[in-house]
């Protein structure tokens, strides 16, 4: 299942929440794209960062069968000048934690308000004790969140910090629904 947010005005605010079939929400996207009116009369870039992540260091966090495939089918759509459309699709896949945070941070930086960015995570969700959402990647401690996974509270700051007002978080994990705690609206 995916959770979905789009944010909008610079400000993460919550747009909408689908949770929809993978097959659905890939459909869903190639309809989205290739309508610049549903984005405005402007675009600038397109620009993805697809992270996947199925094998983990931590014996807790059990080796995931389809992201890897998921990451590599999305950025072909992505790709495709018939589905897609996008200029530019970078794909991670089972990279450590410091590699994802500045892959992230670098990817919603120098961004041009026009700019359409899609992150995507496919991989492990877990929730700490106080129910904050953490992207579980090959280095983290399940006993050691804070520290070694990514929190869904560095990829507000990050969205929130970005020049773009056109911003779409695709979430294929588990707990995604957390992810609207954690934001402005």
């Amino acid at each position: 299942m995916y959770a979905i947010l789009i944010a909008e005005n610079n400000d993460a605010k919550l747009r909408s929440i689908y949770k929809l079939s993978n097959h659905a929400c890939i459909a869903a996207f190639a309809g989205y794209w290739k309508f610049n009116h549903w984005w405005g009369d402007t675009m600038g870039q397109r620009l993805a960062l697809i992270i996947g992540n199925s094998a983990y260091l931590d014996g807790a966090l059990s080796r995931l069968l389809t992201p890897d495939a998921d990451v590599g089918a999305l950025g072909e759509i992505l790709l495709d000048p018939e589905l897609g459309g996008f200029d530019d699709v970078n794909v991670l896949v089972n990279m450590s934690s410091h590699i994802i945070r500045r892959s992230i941070a670098s990817f919603f930086s120098k961004k041009a308000r026009e700019d359409l960015l899609l992150l995507y995570f496919s991989g492990h969700g877990v929730l700490d004790d106080q129910g904050h959402l953490y992207l579980a990647v090959r280095d983290t401690d399940s006993k050691l969140l804070r520290g070694t996974a990514i929190s869904a509270s560095y990829i507000t700051d990050e969205m929130n910090n970005s020049r773009s007002q056109r911003q779409l978080l695709i979430l294929d994990c588990c707990h995604s629904g957390a992810f609207a705690r954690g934001t402005k609206g």
